[in-house]
């Protein structure tokens, strides 16, 4: 029963003389959300205090019909979900908790509501350790299997795979040959070369012209949305600028929960095109950065990883939902106008009762709405009757929030999942609307639901996502393919098969990981020791086993040799990749929050004098993978958005960096000698040994069956093998088509710390500013 009360009651105001203390107003209904017979109290202390309440209640003389009418307290007071008035003004903007706020009108919405609202209300890490090193240090963690790094939440993992005809074509994506083992720096200090100890980070062992691309994990499944920026030697991969410098287009990866990128393969040189990176050794102009800045100083990978700002809010101005990523300004609104803000974190959401066993609760809004329940009851039930009279219970929703309850239903409520029409959802002849709260329609513990029966003769059964098989990478990913999946389509084997409409086969999905036409694990070739996955693992043991030992004192000419191994990423073959269009603008991201990471390329030879492993195994060639017959991959991606990086007057100066074969032509043609020696016998394969003292250079071909004490060219003695590449051919000249389509600086001192631990920690340098994102 309500109490008798007339249109309005306002209680007298008492409000405190101590100015530390905030009051809030109280917009008190009595029983449920009815507006008539609203009672208001002016001027309550915050947190809000239920005794407190029900006194100034019954000062303006509420009489509830109660269990305890001795009493006169309601049973439970029911604090609705907060809103806040905010002025819009030209000064900065600023929150004050139960005090109000001013919004800037050239402030973002997204960035008020995360920079300055959430900023005043939420407590702050003053607890957290390392605060002093945040700014100059970004920590990243390398996963238990070695092959794959956490980058503020997003997985990356660097997958070789065998070079694509670096010619004038455009090839289809390469398959997956393995992923690259990587290795913490700060485990090996005094043995890299200060060139990568400066930066801190990890690294990987690739040979010189040895393919990689870089995967976007799923697993663990993303929570949030991120825009991923990779430089190569500084050199951003999707614009060409420095890292540091603004572009006019798209200069990052948008790596989100649905419709993103999933991987990338090269620098992007055309829309639609990348050329894959491969790994060249600095100092001799073939990467990307010797091309494009005249200096190959920084080498290796850099990845700035930033994460979208929760969007858990809403801005209103009147009945008209804001977009957030724009300002007021550009909204159309001018300085005095009132925009209404909508907080929709949990706890907000959340039934936040105040009671005899809960007394107390904090606020922050300054007018706040509330209802008093003469009766409520604690620990009740929701029910839920179906057509045919069966009533269902389960537990009462933790959200004051339709769209909440009706989630959460099928899940707690078992047998009605199928055959049910859950948008008819209703409680006393209303049907619940999303975007409403419960206790608009007086729902509590203890309701009863009403929920029809589907009508159609058929149940309709919830759908399960089916594998996505993308490239053989897809198997990664898990679900339907979003933004760029591979191998949605068709896939194309050496054969030239005529293509069909399933990928890879309906009865037996083709993944890139090596699944036979039976589904079952393909064996590609006799993997060597460390070139599988299972090799990872026994190659990082293997690693840790030895940093238990005391570690040898670097000599100076070990330190001579190891300052010669740093590799760049150069430019290879040509593959069509798209880089997505991101949905969202460059303001939905956190910049502040950035994370850095520094993966340094070891040149493969150098390796063991790192680490005092061995060398990782050479991949099989691309000719290797078409006689078996097994699939690369072409994409049906018609529907996915290309990001305009690379569009023709964006600056984008990648479209004129050259391939590897591209400059070997040219120098061959100016009488220059190139870095990559032909062997010495047959001139079309890449020398992948050099004999000492004579320096002759062959192939492992040549080289077979040859006696290992003399050379073959000179007939000299043999004192030593050095490996300097992969099997391969020379770059361009490839016969099959492919397919188409140690120190004391206090920075070393804190490196140090990770050291055996998998946390990676890459240095953010004066000169290693990365650029606000555009789109």
């Amino acid at each position: 029963m309500q109490p008798q009360l007339g249109p309005s009651t306002t209680a007298a105001d008492t409000p405190t003389d101590d100015p530390a203390v905030r009051c809030v107003d109280l917009n008190v209904s009595i029983g449920g959300p009815n507006k008539d017979g609203q009672i208001v109290l002016k001027g309550v202390p915050a947190p809000l205090d239920y005794y407190d309440i029900c006194e100034r209640l019954r000062g303006v003389g509420l009489t509830m019909p109660l269990k305890d009418p001795g009493a006169q307290r309601p049973d439970a007071l029911l604090v609705l979900p907060e809103e806040h008035q905010l002025a819009v003004r030209e000064f900065p903007s600023e929150f004050t908790p139960c005090a109000g706020g001013f919004l800037n009108l050239d402030e973002p919405l997204i960035h008020f509501y995360n920079k300055v609202f959430l900023v005043a209300v939420k407590p702050s890490d003053s607890g957290a350790s390392d605060a002093g090193d945040r700014g100059e240090i970004s920590e990243t963690t390398i996963e238990p299997d070695g092959c794959s790094v956490n980058v503020g939440g997003v997985g990356i993992s660097f997958r070789r795979t065998v070079r694509v005809p670096d010619n004038a074509k455009t090839h289809a994506l390469p398959p997956d040959m393995g992923a690259f083992t990587i290795y913490n720096s700060a485990d090996y200090l005094s043995r890299l070369p200060l060139q990568i100890v400066e930066k801190g980070g990890a690294f990987i062992a690739m040979y010189q012209r040895e393919a990689m691309w870089i995967s976007f994990t799923r697993s663990p499944p993303l929570t949030n949305d991120y825009a991923v920026k990779i430089s190569v030697g500084g050199v951003n991969a999707l614009t060409g600028k420095p890292q540091g410098e603004r572009a006019q287009t798209q200069d990052y990866l948008a790596v989100k929960t649905a419709g993103s990128q999933q991987w990338l393969d090269g620098v992007s040189t055309a829309p639609g095109v990348v050329k894959q990176f491969v790994a060249m050794p600095l100092g001799q102009g073939y990467t990307v950065e010797g091309q494009v800045t005249g200096q190959e100083a920084v080498g290796g990978l850099q990845i700035d990883v930033f994460p979208a700002f929760p969007r858990a809010v809403e801005f209103r101005n009147g009945a008209v939902s804001l977009n957030l990523f724009k300002t007021p300004r550009e909204l159309g609104m001018k300085e005095g106008d009132v925009v209404k803000m909508f907080d929709k974190r949990d706890e907000n959401l959340e039934w936040r009762i105040l009671g005899p066993n809960q007394p107390a609760g904090s606020v922050s809004a300054q007018v706040i709405s509330m209802i008093a329940y003469p009766n409520y009851q604690f620990g009740g039930a929701i029910h839920l009757r179906l057509e045919t009279g069966e009533v269902r219970m389960g537990p009462f929703p933790v959200k004051n929030d339709v769209a909440a309850l009706r989630a959460h239903l099928p899940s707690v409520i078992p047998g009605c999942l199928f055959g049910r029409q859950w948008d008819k959802l209703s409680f006393s002849g209303q049907t619940l609307e999303d975007g409403k709260r419960l206790s608009d329609f007086n729902i509590v513990p203890g309701s009863i639901l009403e929920l029809p029966l589907q009508t159609s003769e058929r149940p309709r059964f919830a759908p399960q996502a089916g594998p996505f098989f993308g490239r053989g990478r897809g198997g990664l990913f898990g679900s339907a393919p979003q933004g760029g999946g591979r191998g949605g389509g068709r896939a194309f084997g050496a054969a030239s098969q005529p293509a069909t409409g399933m990928a890879f086969g309906a009865a037996a999905p083709q993944t890139r990981f090596g699944a036979s036409a039976s589904g079952a694990p393909a064996v590609l070739f006799a993997a060597p020791t460390g070139f599988a996955e299972a090799g990872h693992v026994a190659q990082r043991q293997q690693m840790q086993q030895m940093q238990a030992q005391p570690q040898m004192q670097a000599q100076p000419q070990m330190l001579m040799e190891a300052a010669q191994a740093v590799s760049g990423l150069a430019a290879g073959g040509t593959i069509a990749q798209k880089v997505v269009r991101d949905t969202l603008p460059p303001a939905a991201y956190d910049l502040a929050s950035g994370i850095r990471l520094h993966v340094a390329i070891v040149n493969a030879p150098q390796f063991p004098l790192i680490t005092g492993l061995p060398a990782p195994a050479s991949p099989v060639s691309a000719q290797t993978y078409l006689a078996m017959n097994l699939p690369w991959f072409k994409l049906w991606e018609e529907h996915v958005p290309v990001a305009r990086n690379v569009l023709p007057g964006s600056g984008n100066v990648l479209g004129e960096v050259k391939s590897v074969a591209e400059m070997d032509r040219e120098r061959k043609a100016k009488g220059e000698e190139t870095v990559q020696r032909e062997c010495t016998y047959c001139t079309y394969e890449m020398a992948t040994v050099v004999l000492s003292p004579c320096t002759h250079a062959f192939c492992d071909g040549c080289l077979a069956g040859v006696g290992a004490r003399v050379c073959p060219a000179c007939s000299g003695a043999v004192v030593g093998r050095v490996q300097v590449a992969a099997a391969m051919p020379v770059a361009g000249n490839e016969e099959w088509a492919g397919v188409q389509v140690s120190s004391g600086d206090p920075r070393i001192v804190h490196l140090r710390r990770f050291a055996s631990t998998g946390r990676v920690g890459s240095f953010r340098r004066a000169g290693d500013r990365v650029s606000v994102l555009f789109a």
